[in-house]
């Protein structure tokens, strides 16, 4: 019996591992729709800065001020769009080591799925094995009771 403890425990704590990994993948996928979300906005500030970019670019002859004011706006609207490249970067980096992670993670918690089956398969042969002996025991003794009597032990029984 003690055995068959040992083996419970070890089966929890598979099980306590399964958990933690399976709320430590979804926090990477909650991470990654996160990072998804920022990608999108950017691309979409991007889009929304080459818009104003295009608008910038003078057609025709204007004034000496208003061509300069239009170059400062362009240089600051570069500026920006730049920043937000610097920053698609670092998410798309930021992306790629979560995934990385998370298939790392999943690849532990599919290893710790088949140690647990292996287990708990091999638990539950010894239980029914202990429980076919536990009905022998008790065919036996009743055989023997039925032909030596009530009174009658078997020498051989050590109880």
């Amino acid at each position: 019996m003690p055995v068959r403890h040992n083996f419970k425990n070890l089966l929890k704590m598979i099980e306590c591992k399964i958990f933690t990994l399976q709320s430590r993948i979804i926090q990477k996928e909650n991470d990654i729709c996160k990072i998804n979300t920022e990608l999108d906005v950017i691309i979409l500030e991007q889009a929304r800065l080459d818009k104003k970019l295009s608008t910038l670019i003078p057609s025709g002859v204007l004034k000496r001020t208003d061509l300069f004011s239009g170059i400062r706006q362009y240089e600051i609207l570069l500026m920006d769009k730049n920043k937000l490249e610097e920053k698609k970067e670092q998410l798309s980096i930021a992306l790629a080591e979560i995934q990385e992670a998370k298939k790392a993670e999943e690849k532990n918690l599919l290893k710790i799925n088949k140690r647990n089956h292996k287990i708990s398969h091999y638990t539950q042969l010894q239980r029914i094995h202990y429980l076919r002996m536990q009905d022998e025991r008790t065919d036996n003794d009743i055989q023997e009771v039925a032909i030596n009597g009530a009174g009658y032990r078997s020498k051989n029984r050590h109880d």
